[in-house]
């Protein structure tokens, strides 16, 4: 699992003591996306760039992307593992 946090420059001390007490799996991947405040760019929030970096640092070849206002299902992994094999190739040919 990849992690992308968003946060201005001046978080940073605060993002680094939160993440040091905890003791996360070690599959995690942690990114931290820091910008500088006062600059164009912490006046627009990246979310393809924030996509696009979780994506690429992923370790799998299977991904599923959320953000704050996206949750999934309860029943999400008891619904794709009950799906057929033949769902597995159905969805392979249509992503070639």
């Amino acid at each position: 699992m990849c992690l992308v946090m968003y946060g201005m420059d001046y978080e940073e001390e605060k993002y680094l003591t939160y993440f040091s007490q905890r003791n996360y799996d070690s599959r995690l991947t942690t990114i931290l996306y820091l910008v500088k405040n006062g600059t164009e760019t912490a006046n627009t929030f990246p979310i393809n760039a924030l996509r696009n970096l979780g994506i690429r640092m992923s370790r799998s070849t299977h991904y599923i992307v959320f953000d704050m206002d996206v949750w999934p299902a309860m029943d999400l992994y008891d619904s794709l593992m009950s799906l057929s094999p033949r769902s597995e190739e159905r969805f392979s040919r249509n992503a070639e």
